[in-house]
């Protein structure tokens, strides 16, 4: 595993950068290195605790050579340990999606924030998941809404019967809360995506020219 990481001092006041460096670790024997299968087991612990070590060699590093700070360099809190993941419960309105579980792609910073109170599509806000035609699993997570506007991640994973995406991802995308309560946005692709509200459920649109899918969404994590 490389980890690699970056620093920037700045002077707010004076707009200048007072310093600046970087740091790599690469291991210097990786004849030994763990498979993708091991750095994921037991809730990732193994990647986990060697994230750790490279970030605290990089943190010394930082600390002394770009920084010239004297003392010892804050230390890294150790990651949380595995917690068992509860039993999926099945989904009545989507079988292919298990409630309580994402199997998509997310990025690292996800941040919901809450709309005020009677902000229209308010509900649309937190995470939902579902599956597009029963291949495609799909999470939609509202992050923001402003006004009419709304910032949320579209996350997909690959097809399984291969008529679809071959490699899972994510995107975030600036959308609208349309005057019939639909919620609408455009990825980057092209298609049109639309979710409409329908109880505890969305009802989910995809279509890209002569291509169309539909899904339902339940709240998810």
């Amino acid at each position: 595993m490389i980890y690699t990481a970056r620093t920037r001092l700045i002077d707010v006041k004076r707009a200048q950068v007072v310093a600046e460096g970087g740091c790599k670790h690469i291991p210097e024997d990786s004849s030994n290195a763990p498979s993708y299968e091991e750095f994921l087991a037991n809730g990732a612990e193994r990647l986990k605790k060697e994230l750790q070590t490279a970030a605290a060699a990089c943190v010394e590093q930082l600390w002394t050579a770009t920084l010239a700070l004297s003392g010892k360099a804050p230390q890294i809190a150790a990651a949380p340990s595995p917690v068992a993941a509860a039993a999926p419960v099945a989904s009545a309105a989507s079988p292919t999606q298990t409630a309580g579980t994402t199997r998509t792609p997310l990025p690292t910073a996800i941040e919901v924030v809450s709309p005020a109170a009677g902000t229209a599509g308010a509900a649309f806000s937190g995470s939902w998941i579902g599956k597009w035609d029963g291949q495609v699993d799909h999470t939609l997570i509202v992050e923001k809404i402003e006004g009419r506007k709304a910032m949320f991640i579209y996350s997909w994973s690959a097809a399984e019967d291969g008529r679809g995406p071959s490699k899972p991802g994510f995107q975030r995308v600036v959308g609208t809360i349309d005057d019939d309560g639909a919620l609408r946005g455009t990825l980057n692709n092209g298609a049109n995506v639309m979710y409409r509200l329908s109880g505890d459920q969305l009802s989910a649109e995809w279509q890209n020219r002569r291509r169309y899918t539909r899904a339902t969404l339940v709240r998810g994590p």
